[in-house]
């Protein structure tokens, strides 16, 4: 069933509302630059994307994972590496600590619905 919802989404200390689509196992919503899509049917998926630009990062709690990020235009791709401290999923909220080792950047996302 398709349902929207409002959302508050925290990056670090950055936090923002949106309207999105709740479906299944997933939540969409569009940030001013991109579609997000938050995967989270069995391990957690955040897909970012536009025209130009396809960033997928997987997470598995406390577990090295493989990011991708592909330049459409040039079409480049570039392999990341994530390290997962915590994955949180509960009915209504999603949360993970992460760091991509590739750039040394710690993040805290949280999705609330």
């Amino acid at each position: 069933m398709v349902k929207m919802v409002n959302i508050k989404v925290t990056l670090n200390d950055d936090v923002v509302t949106y309207k999105a689509i709740r479906e299944r196992n997933k939540i969409i919503y569009k940030e001013p630059l991109y579609t997000v899509t938050v995967d989270y049917s069995d391990d957690l998926k955040i897909i970012k994307e536009n025209e130009e630009y396809l960033l997928t990062l997987y997470f598995k709690n406390n577990e090295k994972t493989k990011g991708s990020c592909l330049l459409n235009q040039e079409n480049v791709s570039m392999n990341m590496d994530i390290l997962t401290d915590y994955v949180v999923k509960e009915d209504n909220f999603i949360s993970v600590k992460y760091k991509v080792l590739t750039t040394g950047k710690e993040n805290i996302y949280k999705l609330e619905v």
